[in-house]
């Protein structure tokens, strides 16, 4: 039997805590019907792979969530008798279908020249020459983020002038980009995400497009083939990590386009990714494309 969604809940704020309560406060909530429990983390970034770090602090900020019925002024007292030094706030909260909130908000744009993206829920528009259908479930890639119209533009400039018969897109998503490759005439094309998720929803998207000439990779630095472009539209700290697997898929005229390099960082992206290239010539940067506070390349050999 299906059940309606609760409307609401409650989150209970608590701090002024030490770590040494941790344990104790989380199973005493847990004791008074709490549903779950959140710890509010501070984070810092310490180097050039853009991996945050947890800052653990000995001040403990914790959340707590109750069912709705659970609100009293009994349950901030049964807490404060037990931990006296504890500041308590409570709030009722909304019980939303966050899926559903987003999806209205979520329209058809045009993501590059006549190319659109047009949600699958939504009908196509009249200028919408070159449709490409998105339903992005928990997977990145709308097509709305800077760097993917980065790296649609870029993608759309190098076909314009470049003859390619196979791509590669690394950490594809939704499969935005694999079915932009393929929209624009690249006949061969594989895709690859290191997210369960991701396969599950670029499978479906590419299903909903009819397009067949994408193959799912499951590990692309265990391909064993080279790729006249390789695309990767993922943080400049991994697009380091993984240059030498770019390298190992490449020929002696793969072009490379790539996003998700912050403009600050842009220079230490630059030196990081261009030296030792394994004895090639040195990569150059055939195109730079800026938006925002984000910068994408189109490199070559």
């Amino acid at each position: 039997m299906q059940t309606t969604p609760v409307a609401q809940y409650l989150e209970v704020y608590l701090s002024d805590l030490t770590r040494q309560d941790e344990d104790l406060v989380s199973a005493y909530l847990f004791s008074i019907g709490c549903l779950g429990v959140s710890e509010n983390l501070d984070f810092e970034q310490t180097d050039v792979r853009f991996n945050p770090r947890v800052k653990l602090k000995n001040a403990l900020r914790l959340t707590a969530y109750f069912p709705i019925e659970s609100y009293s002024p009994i349950l901030i007292e049964s807490i404060k008798s037990q931990f006296p030094q504890a500041s308590v706030t409570v709030i009722k909260a909304d019980n939303k279908d966050w899926m559903e909130e987003w999806k209205k908000g979520y329209t058809a744009f045009p993501l590059t020249g006549d190319i659109w993206v047009v949600p699958s829920w939504k009908p196509i528009p009249e200028a919408a020459k070159l449709p490409i259908f998105i339903d992005p479930g928990m997977a990145f890639g709308t097509g709305t983020h800077e760097t993917t119209q980065i790296c649609a533009g870029l993608i759309e400039k190098y076909l314009k002038t470049e003859k390619c018969e196979s791509a590669f897109d690394v950490g594809t998503g939704t499969g935005i980009l694999a079915m932009l490759l393929a929209k624009l005439g690249v006949p061969k094309i594989k895709a690859s995400d290191i997210d369960a998720e991701c396969e599950r929803v670029s499978r479906e998207n590419l299903a909903n497009n009819k397009v067949d000439n994408v193959l799912w990779s499951e590990d692309f630095s265990r391909d064993e083939e080279t790729y006249d472009l390789i695309v990767a539209n993922i943080i400049d700290g991994v697009l380091v990590d993984l240059k030498s697997d770019f390298l190992n898929h490449a020929h002696d005229k793969t072009q490379f386009i790539v996003s998700g390099i912050m403009l600050e960082r842009e220079t230490e992206f630059l030196r990081n990714f261009k030296k030792d290239p394994m004895g090639r010539p040195p990569i150059q940067v055939r195109q730079r494309f800026a938006m925002k506070e984000w910068v994408g390349f189109w490199l070559s050999f």
